[in-house]
């Protein structure tokens, strides 16, 4: 049984295979710009757009489509933004409307959205991806959380890039800060995540907790030129939640929490390497797996080599999401919320709405 470690790819021949996906679609990205320059830029991003949504029906299950379009809101929520990628589910769905490429789909309908860019080497072009993906956040809370006898899957939210940025150092810096600023400003979408966060069990958290988080924030942030480079939100803070949850096994109380809300663990953004999978390759690991878990149907040995597990018991020794503590950034400052619980600050429950 091959279960690997740190330094070592378990999959080998099937590494080859994904790898030769990447290196595909790179060939083709730039086909149109190659041809047309850069005079034509916005042509060549839609063509880039559209051999991006035409890879990902390869490879995921046909009962799903893949389209451009809104998620809407039935005049309860507001409508999405317009989402370059959406993943939605039509054997057991239908659109609110449609045409070729384009549709307009409900909430209950979707397993994920892609926001794709050019590259990401302006806090401005990042700030319009990551607020793109802000306007589903209200429609993953409202229609699919606690709106059934079981909540449905969070939409899980990507960010794509098809060049590597200039930028790359700051990438996860601009993407967190923009974050913060929302869970800041906004109530709507502070209050729930304060909610989960204040109850979470961080050493056991629930999947109710944890799914209020990946409502709201995106899942992973990649970008794929030049070996590229890719960001996943996962759990902090990193520089003393391990040690803080080391130390609760023994004696639970002594497990921190932060700011007035008393937020028992915080969401982070964390750089990965990539040596066991490219970011390319990780991308469809989280994406197979949501499709996976939103049609409630195995998966787990296509999922797991795309993720380097091993395929039979979907294991593996050593950290397979290449997590980088260093640089890691928190998506929320516990100091600066819209919302604190009243029983945390004294006030009725709405006085920051």
């Amino acid at each position: 049984m091959k279960l690997g470690d740190d330094e070592t790819q378990i999959l080998e021949n099937f590494r080859r295979v994904a790898s030769s996906h990447s290196r595909h679609f790179e060939a083709r990205r730039d086909h149109v710009k190659d041809l047309l320059g850069s005079a034509h830029n916005y042509e060549s991003g839609v063509f880039r757009e559209g051999l991006l949504r035409e890879f990902l029906r390869d490879i995921l299950p046909k009962s799903l489509e893949v389209s451009t379009g809104f998620i809407y809101g039935f005049d309860e929520v507001p409508t999405s933004g317009q989402l370059d990628v959406v993943i939605w589910d039509s054997s057991h769905h239908s659109p609110v409307y449609r045409t070729t490429e384009f549709v307009i789909v409900p909430p209950e309908a979707v397993v994920s959205v892609i926001s794709v860019k050019s590259d990401l080497d302006q806090r401005k072009t990042v700030q319009e991806a990551v607020a793109n993906l802000l306007t589903v956040a209200p429609l993953d809370l409202a229609f699919r959380h606690r709106s059934h006898k079981h909540s449905l899957p969070p939409i899980t939210k990507f960010l794509f890039a098809l060049r590597r940025s200039a930028q790359d150092g700051r990438v996860s810096q601009w993407i967190a800060e923009i974050y913060r600023d929302a869970l800041a400003t906004d109530a709507t979408l502070a209050r729930p995540v304060v909610e989960a966060l204040s109850n979470i069990d961080p050493l056991m958290p629930s999947q109710d907790h944890t799914w209020v988080v990946e409502r709201v924030f995106l899942k992973l942030a990649v970008d794929i030129d030049n070996h590229g480079s890719s960001r996943l939100q996962g759990w902090g803070p990193p520089d003393d939640i391990n040690a803080a949850l080391q130390r609760a096994i023994g004696s639970p109380g002594s497990l921190p929490t932060y700011g007035p809300a008393a937020l028992c663990r915080l969401p982070y953004l964390y750089r990965q390497r990539g040596q066991l999978t490219t970011p390319f390759e990780k991308l469809v690991f989280y994406l197979l797996g949501s499709a996976y878990r939103f049609l409630g149907t195995q998966g787990g040995s296509v999922v797991s080599a795309w993720g380097d597990f091993n395929p039979v018991h979907g294991v593996r020794v050593g950290d397979a999401a290449e997590i980088e503590d260093a640089g890691a950034e928190p998506l929320l400052d516990p100091e600066r919320l819209a919302y604190v619980p009243r029983s945390n600050r004294g006030l009725p429950a709405d006085a920051l709405e």
